[in-house]
């Protein structure tokens, strides 16, 4: 037996651009490398009005020789197994080729160290016309020409890192300029979320400044930490072979304490409901969030629930850390440690949520439609209770912009409610309310229910007694026995 070398056609790079990265998650990939270069300065440039649109990203971070350019620009410079300090974000040695030519047909990186500049570049159409792997070393009045190399040329140290020919974000469409500024400001909302730690210089972290054309971007704490109603369990942590992984619970203030802007911070899947559950970090950096890894299911009333999971890099390998650093999967044995800390997670949520205030009409855990309490400012609140079961039922097949229009919809409701008329007609001293035939309508609501929903429960008696046991449906239980009889001969 003898070895044949069988290297990889440059086509590899066209295939590689399939993976699932957005341009927020490719931009995040590069900050990776700034802050593994310890960089205190990112600088995110584009112009999407030049003759040439690019993107930039400018690092103060440490410079690279040659040899050490070259192997960044390697697919695969270092092993995923190779041993790594425990604050580097790399996983792969790939990130930084996929990542930019996932967007972008021509990737060059420019460096700056002891006063030399060196810049190497795939080019994919160069690639195609030579068919072999030919990495491009600019000379230097290329390096000159280099969009924002004035800006490099300002550090003592640094690395640029420029996206040209930018196919696959619209470059050449009528709407090109549009589309690239919406795609940024999206990727300022992730960065600002994702690197948050960083960019509030957290306990223990470099703090670091990242700008996209001049303007500073925000750290965006999902957990709320300088609010004083923000309660914070105590950390656990969980032993998995020779490493340890920390657990801290997290309940938010109810929505209606918080300012405009901790609402838009809180609701970094779409929604406080949607952004519920575990998010974890890797190195300080959010890797995953708003997931319960279906341990338990995403309900309204753990809506104020969060979980902060810290893992170091040294267990990628369990984690299954995907390329493009936006997901990961947990082991089995961290899944069990987790299901059985999940259920106490969600519990401070629910007492939040329930008793927000004095409580003048009870939900009673769920099972009545609306809730009435006096806030602290003696405000009365009237809400439709989004943990009433059929409610809760229903939202659970919906989809998030469904979840979001139905949001929408309660909440008008609510905010409609002809509050000053009910309040006139009651301090009527012979004031009451028109009341139609309410067993009949509960009866009809009932049936049609029924027929929406029977392949949910096991048979016609079993319906019943769980509807019976919600309000208003509830007035109905001296009905019980003639109710199930009709339903079970309207099925015969």
């Amino acid at each position: 037996m003898k070895d044949t070398e069988s290297i990889p056609d440059p086509s590899l790079f066209l295939s590689m651009r399939a993976l699932d990265y957005t341009l927020p998650s490719a931009l995040a990939d590069i900050i990776d490398n700034s802050i593994t270069a310890d960089a205190k300065n990112v600088d995110i440039f584009f112009d999407s009005e030049n003759d040439e649109p690019y993107i930039a990203i400018l690092d103060d971070g440490n410079g690279m020789n040659h040899e050490e350019l070259k192997s960044a620009m390697k697919l695969g410079g270092k092993s995923p197994l190779f041993h790594r300090p425990e604050d580097e974000l790399g996983r792969f040695g790939l990130g930084l080729k996929t990542a930019s030519l996932s967007q972008a047909r021509t990737l060059t990186v420019l460096s700056k160290e002891n006063e030399q500049y060196l810049a190497m570049q795939w080019d994919l159409d160069h690639l195609a016309s030579t068919g072999s792997w030919k990495l491009q070393e600019l000379d230097e009045k290329e390096i000159k020409e280099l969009p924002v190399f004035v800006e490099l040329e300002k550090l003592n140290t640094g690395t640029l890192v420029l996206w040209r020919n930018l196919d696959n974000l619209g470059y050449g469409s009528a709407n090109f300029s549009e589309s690239l500024d919406a795609e940024l400001a999206k990727a300022k909302e992730h960065i600002s979320l994702v690197f948050h730690r960083f960019l509030n210089g957290d306990q223990g972290i470099s703090k670091l400044n990242i700008c996209i054309n001049y303007s500073p971007i925000t750290g965006a704490d999902p957990f709320l930490p300088k609010s004083k109603r923000t309660d914070r369990g105590p950390e656990q942590k969980i032993l998995v072979g020779t490493h340890f992984i920390t657990v801290q619970a997290f309940t938010l203030p109810y929505s209606n304490q918080m300012s405009q802007s901790e609402r838009e911070v809180a609701s970094v899947a779409g929604g406080l409901r949607e952004s519920q559950g575990f998010y974890v970090y890797r190195a300080n950096r959010l890797i995953t969030w708003g997931t319960w890894f279906k341990l338990t299911p995403t309900k309204e009333l753990g809506k104020l629930s969060r979980v902060k999971v810290d893992v170091p890099n040294s267990m990628d390998h369990l984690w299954k850390l995907t390329v493009t650093k936006t997901r990961v999967i947990p082991p089995l044995e961290i899944r069990e440690a987790l299901k059985k800390l999940t259920e106490n997670f969600t519990v401070q949520s629910k007492k939040v949520f329930k008793h927000k205030g004095e409580v003048l009409v009870s939900s009673e855990d769920g099972l009545k439609p609306w809730e009435v309490t006096k806030d602290r400012d003696d405000s009365l609140i009237i809400k439709i209770n989004r943990g009433y079961p059929l409610l809760d039922s229903f939202t659970d097949g919906l989809d998030k912009d469904q979840l979001i229009q139905l949001s929408a919809i309660l909440t008008a409701v609510e905010i409609g409610l002809p509050k000053e008329a009910l309040y006139l007609e009651l301090t009527k001293d012979q004031s009451k309310f028109a009341s139609p035939d309410v067993t009949s309508s509960l009866v009809i609501s009932l049936f049609d229910l029924w027929k929406s929903h029977n392949s949910t429960f096991e048979n016609e008696t079993d319906f019943i007694d769980k509807m019976l046991a919600i309000s208003p449906f509830d007035t109905l239980k001296s009905e019980r026995t003639s109710l199930i009889n009709q339903l079970s001969s309207e099925g015969a």
